[in-house]
This record gives C-alpha cells, structure tokens and sequence, in this order.
C-alpha cells in the first residue's frame, strides 16, 4: 500500500472518530437537556440550601412577583370563566394566561414555568406566548414544560371542592376530608380524607385525574 494510500485510510478513520464522538455527544445532550434549554425540571426538596441557590431564588422571587403584578391577564390569550371564588395569591380562575399552569423552583433555585400542553412545543422559545411569558417575568432565565391541566382548570377545580357540587357530594355523603391542596409541580389537586372507606367514596366522585386522594387523619392548612 503506497504512503498516499494510507493517509486516505487514515483520514477516513479520522473523521469516522469524530463523527461517532459528536454523535454521542448529540445524545447525551439531548438525554439531558429540558425541551430546548438546560434547566433541570427536577423539584427543589432540599432544605439545605448554597449562596448560588438563593441567588436564584431571589432573581425568582422577583420575577414571580412581576409576573403577579401584570395580573390579571388581559392580553392575547385569554383564559375561560371562572366558577367559583376560588383564588391564588388573590387571583380568580379567569386572571391568568390561557397557557399558565403553573411554577415551582428547580433543584438548582430556577423558575420552571408549567405550560399547558394544548400551546407546549418542544421549541416553545419561538412561540408567541413565549416572547409575552418573558415580558411578564421581565427576564428569559426560567424553563418550561408541558401540563395538563392549566391554572383556570386548577382553581376552577378547587373552587368545585370547597363551594361545588364535589365538596357538596362529599358531605351528603358523610365523608370527612381534612383539606386539598394544589400542587404545581404535580399539576393536580390532592384531597385528604381521614379513612381509607372515604377515600374509595371521594374516588367515585372525582371527575377527571386532575383530582387525586390521600389518607392523612389530621387537619392541614395548606
């Protein structure tokens, strides 16, 4: 084999080396990476805490509070009726975004921002509710990930419980419940009852998944 034939063979093995390791590299990426970001969507639980943690979660804390102060929502996306008098951080069902669902501070103290699925791309920075979520919060260091149910659904879901038919039912029916809560990273509403024989009743009631049970004896405030 002549010298020229063997840098060709060497080239070629070359860029096949380069090839896989970016290929590799593409995959581990994508297996880590949220959507179209980096920001991790696991839940914060800790209660230690580091200096670069509450850094971001007073950037958070000021977001957040710009975001509420834009509210009630009157722009493009307009979300349905509200049906009850539920509300969060004072707002009624019908005082957020059609594609609000939610937030929760991340593992790393950043705001994840739960969109409702019906508007969710995996590019969502492209989209139009995007550009607008940003203006809101004033700043683009937040991630995003899809949800069922968005907040009208939540609160509406709620106000259901505490003044509806669902919380109605539930005392015709003698069951006792020690309070319900929303959950934002879990985009649901948990009801506590004190038995398990309540909890089978509440679970013939339920609607939809949006709702789910629990067994806890004890009165909560959520």
């Amino acid at each position: 084999m002549g010298q020229k034939n063997r840098w060709v063979l060497i080239s070629v093995a070359c860029v096949a080396v380069v090839f896989v390791a970016l290929l590799i590299w593409k995959v581990l990426l994508r297996h880590n990476r949220a959507y179209d970001d980096f920001y991790s969507m696991e839940l914060n639980t800790s209660v230690d805490t580091t200096k670069k943690f509450d850094e971001n979660c007073k950037k958070v804390y000021q977001m957040t509070d710009r975001f509420l102060k834009s509210l009630p929502y009157s722009g493009k996306y307009p979300a349905g009726k509200a049906t009850g008098q539920y509300t969060i951080d004072t707002i009624p069902a019908d005082g957020y975004p059609d594609y609000y669902a939610g937030k929760y501070i991340n593992a790393d103290g950043k705001l994840i921002i739960l969109i409702k699925e019906s508007y969710f791309k995996e590019k969502y920075r492209k989209c139009d509710w995007y550009k607008e979520l940003t203006e809101m919060l004033g700043s683009e260091d937040f991630g995003c990930r899809p949800a069922k149910y968005n907040y009208t659904e939540l609160i509406n879901g709620m106000s259901d419980y505490a003044w509806g038919l669902l919380g109605q039912t539930m005392k015709d029916l003698g069951i006792e419940s020690s309070g319900a809560g929303l959950s934002d990273y879990e985009n649901r509403i948990c009801i506590r009852v004190k038995t398990e024989e309540d909890e089978q009743k509440v679970q013939t009631l339920l609607p939809n998944d949006m709702y789910q049970t629990e067994v806890f004896d004890e009165e909560i405030w959520w």
